[in-house]
């Protein structure tokens, strides 16, 4: 005697769903090679089937595990330092009046450099370095003005 298949009390997902098209089966079928190659390559990249084929090595994983809570901490660091997160923190209006102001800082740090006292920390420890900043000083500005004009209004000699 034949056994009848027992029907579930309440529908479910599969039992609601409509069954796919014969084109879909076909299809899936004709491609059967292409997805069994597909699951013999995701296969070899698994983690048990690395380590059977000896290719994985223990102590070195050991080691990276110690590492862990260290590469947290890094990538946490990285994750504040992200552009969402650095866009979130980021004072916009402050931002938009140091870049109106640039050129008034840029001209600010020129002259307290211009104008720097010999006793400051780096004339006393470096005096060579600075005396030869201070003789080099017309050709040095020279450069930065070059650097900072807009090359069409730069004058050929």
């Amino acid at each position: 005697m034949l056994k009848q298949a027992q029907i579930e009390r309440y529908p479910t997902d599969v039992t609601k769903r409509v069954p796919p098209s014969k084109a879909v089966i076909a299809e899936i079928k004709d491609k059967a090679a292409e997805i069994e190659n597909f699951n013999d390559e995701a296969n070899k990249k698994r983690v048990s089937v690395i380590e059977q084929q000896g290719l994985v090595r223990k102590s070195l994983v050991e080691e990276v595990k110690a590492w862990s809570p260290f590469i947290e901490e890094q990538s946490q660091a990285l994750a504040s330092k992200s552009v969402p997160t650095v866009k979130a923190n980021t004072n916009a209006p402050l931002i938009s009046e140091i870049k109106a102001k640039r050129p008034s800082i840029a001209e600010f740090t020129d002259f307290a450099a211009r104008n720097q006292a010999t006793e400051t920390y780096r004339s006393s420890v470096n005096q060579t370095l600075v005396n030869e900043i201070h003789q080099k000083r017309a050709s040095i500005d020279k450069l930065t003005q070059l650097h900072r004009a807009n090359s069409g209004l730069v004058a050929v000699e």
